[in-house]
């Protein structure tokens, strides 16, 4: 009698678990997780950040933008001016804190 060994093609895509990582021997969980060992085309290939690039990355890693209470009618009379000036409203608003700073003897970088 001999014995028969047969071969099944495995209906596994890459990345789907047959069982919980928890529960892997290391021998599985080398094989579940082999697509990871490699690194990836982007990480490789890169280029360095433009000013702007760097500005929004810096102020996502720091957790946003800053949230501050206006008055809803000073920040309309601000942006009303701001447009006469012809400057955008972020602008009008750093001018003045700079000129308030100055004002009240700080130092403005």
């Amino acid at each position: 009698m001999t014995k028969r060994t047969t071969t099944t093609r495995s209906t596994k895509k890459p990345g789907e678990m047959t069982k919980p990582f928890w529960q892997m021997s290391a021998a599985e969980l080398r094989e579940a997780t082999r697509e990871f060992d490699k690194p990836t085309r982007s990480a490789s290939i890169g280029r360095a950040l433009t000013q702007s690039e760097r500005i929004a990355f810096e102020t996502s890693r720091r957790g946003g933008l800053r949230v501050v209470d206006i008055d809803p009618k000073l920040l309309k009379r601000a942006s009303i001016e701001a447009g006469r000036l012809g400057i955008t409203l972020g602008q009008y608003i750093e001018q003045s804190l700079r000129g308030m700073i100055a004002f009240k003897g700080g130092q403005t970088a």
